[in-house]
Order: C-alpha cells, then sequence, then structure tokens
C-alpha cells in the first residue's frame, strides 16, 4: 500500500490529493456506518477482535466529514471532487480485490467455487443477512448530489450507541461477545 500512497503524493497536485481523500473518508464511513448499522456483522467478528473493529468504525464516521468540510473550504471544485472520487472509488475495489484474492488464493478457497459464491450473496445478493454492499449504493450516489454532506447520513445515533457498548465492556473488564 505504500507504494500506492507514495505515488499518489508524487501524481497529484494537493488539491487533488485532498478531494481524493474526501472521496475515500465518504467510503470508509459507508463502511462503517455499515458495520454499526448491523449487529449481525459485529457478531461475525472474532471476540478477540471485535472491540477494535467497533471503535474503528465509530472512528470512522465521527470524522466523515473532516475532509469534505477542509476540501470545500480549500477548493470546492465540484468536478474535482467527483473525478477523484470516481478514481479513488476504482482504486478501493481495485486494491481490496487484490488482497482478497491473495488470502483466498492462501487459503485454497479460491478453488471452492462455494465460498466465491458465498462472498457475492454476502456483497450483493438478497436476503436477511446478504446484500450488505448492494444496500450501500444509494449512500454511494449521495455523494454525486452537488448539495451533498457526508452529516447528511445522520449515524449520531449508532455511534452514541456503540461508544457505550465500548465504554461498558471497558468499564466491566470484558471482551465483547466472548
Amino acid at each position: 500500500m505504500q507504494w500506492l500512497l507514495d505515488a499518489m503524493c508524487k501524481i497529484l497536485s494537493e488539491r487533488n490529493q485532498m478531494a481524493m481523500t474526501a472521496g475515500l473518508e465518504h467510503f470508509t464511513s459507508m463502511l462503517g456506518s455499515l458495520m454499526l448499522s448491523n449487529e449481525n456483522l459485529i457478531d461475525e467478528v472474532h471476540p478477540s477482535m471485535r472491540a477494535l473493529f467497533i471503535w474503528h468504525a465509530v472512528e470512522e464516521c465521527e470524522h466523515k466529514a473532516v475532509a469534505f468540510d477542509l476540501y470545500k473550504a480549500v477548493d470546492g471544485s465540484y468536478p474535482r471532487l467527483m473525478v477523484l472520487y470516481l478514481i479513488s472509488s476504482w482504486m478501493v475495489v481495485m486494491v481490496t480485490s487484490y488482497y482478497q484474492f491473495r488470502l483466498m488464493l492462501k487459503d485454497r478457497s479460491i478453488f471452492r467455487v462455494g465460498s466465491a459464491l458465498k462472498g457475492l450473496n454476502w456483497m450483493f445478493g438478497f436476503g436477511k443477512n446478504a446484500g450488505h454492499f448492494r444496500r450501500m449504493i444509494p449512500a454511494y450516489l449521495d455523494f454525486f448530489r452537488p448539495d451533498f454532506h457526508p452529516w447528511q447520513h445522520d449515524n449520531s445515533g449508532d455511534i452514541a450507541h456503540w461508544k457505550a457498548v465500548l465504554e461498558d465492556a471497558v468499564q466491566a473488564g470484558q471482551q465483547l461477545g466472548a
């Protein structure tokens, strides 16, 4: 990843880097919001990692507008923001797919069709615990609206809930879901 970040810093102007960061922050806040609004996803995380996942999802959601607001204050070019949002989205998909492929190759699940189908169903399918990425499409597309702001997707209730859950676990000295 470091080589990619270094390349982006060499290729892109500071304003383009800021626009890309605003787009990436929207993407990561959507993922954080996905976690916080779906307790069944949190339950899928191993108990030893659950608190870290929750904390990271909360953190991504809490600062979802920082880079966006900074970009709007410093530059604000809508076309620049849209182009860099598309580029950053493409990069996230490519990098994530590359690493997922490597993980599946390492554990040999790439050779089991059922594993790939299960993953695709989880991301794009239909049903109670399926189609998580498909359900994010409206939030993804909202970014293209000229009047968009990240806090129009107000998930402060989920943030407060999970911060309280984390605080209670810390106070009790417990591992979440153990």
